[in-house]
C-alpha cells in the first residue's frame, strides 16, 4: 500500500492493494513524503477487525529518491512489512500514521519533540485460506516455490515503480 503524505500531515492520495490473510512479511506498507528524515521518526499502528489496535511500530527509511516533489522538496520513502498479527482475521483494517519531529532544544539543552499523528486510512484483508505446510518438501517443490515468490516481487516492484512513476 502506497501513501503520499504532504508536508502539513495530510496525505494526497493512497493507493492501496489487495491483502490477504497471513500474508505477512510480503505486503508492506509504504509512505512517500517530502519530511526530511534527518529530524524525524514515522510510526504506523494498525486498528484490527476485531477492534483491538496494535502499538505504534517505528517505520524504516528507504532513502531518497531521485525525483524531488512540484515544489523541489526532495522526496523520500518510509517502509513497514506487515505482520502476521494484522493480517490473521479478514475484515477493514485501519492504518494510522505519527510523526516525531525533534525542532531543536530548548533552554535546559533538551531535545523538544513535537507529535503530530497525521492520517487515518483504512484496507481490507480478505479472507484466504491459510495455507498447512505438508509432512515433506522435495528439493523441486523448494525451487517452484522460490520461482513463484521471486515473480510475485518482481510484478509488485514493478508495480510500485509504476505507481512513483505517475507521482
Amino acid at each position: 500500500m502506497l501513501f503520499f503524505l504532504n508536508l502539513d500531515g495530510t496525505v494526497a492520495r493512497d493507493d492501496s492493494e489487495r491483502v490477504f490473510q497471513g500474508q505477512n512479511g510480503v505486503a508492506s506498507v509504504d509512505l512517500i513524503t517530502a519530511i526530511t528524515p534527518d529530524q524525524t521518526g514515522i510510526q504506523v499502528a494498525f486498528t484490527l477487525p476485531n477492534g483491538l489496535a496494535t502499538q505504534f511500530f517505528p517505520m524504516s527509511q528507504s532513502g531518497a529518491y531521485a525525483l524531488r516533489g512540484d515544489d523541489g522538496r526532495q522526496i523520500y520513502k518510509w517502509s513497514f512489512k506487515l505482520p502476521f498479527n494484522v493480517t490473521k482475521e479478514k475484515g477493514s483494517v485501519g492504518v494510522s500514521f505519527n510523526v516525531i519531529k525533534y525542532s531543536g532544544t530548548n533552554s535546559s539543552g533538551k531535545n523538544v519533540i513535537v507529535n503530530q499523528t497525521t492520517y487515518t486510512s483504512e484496507f481490507t484483508v480478505e479472507y484466504s485460506v491459510l495455507p498447512t505446510p505438508p509432512a515433506s518438501v522435495t528439493e523441486s517443490e523448494i525451487n517452484e516455490l522460490i520461482n513463484l515468490l521471486t515473480l510475485n516481487i518482481n510484478n509488485l516492484e514493478a508495480r510500485v515503480a509504476a505507481l512513483e512513476a505517475k507521482g
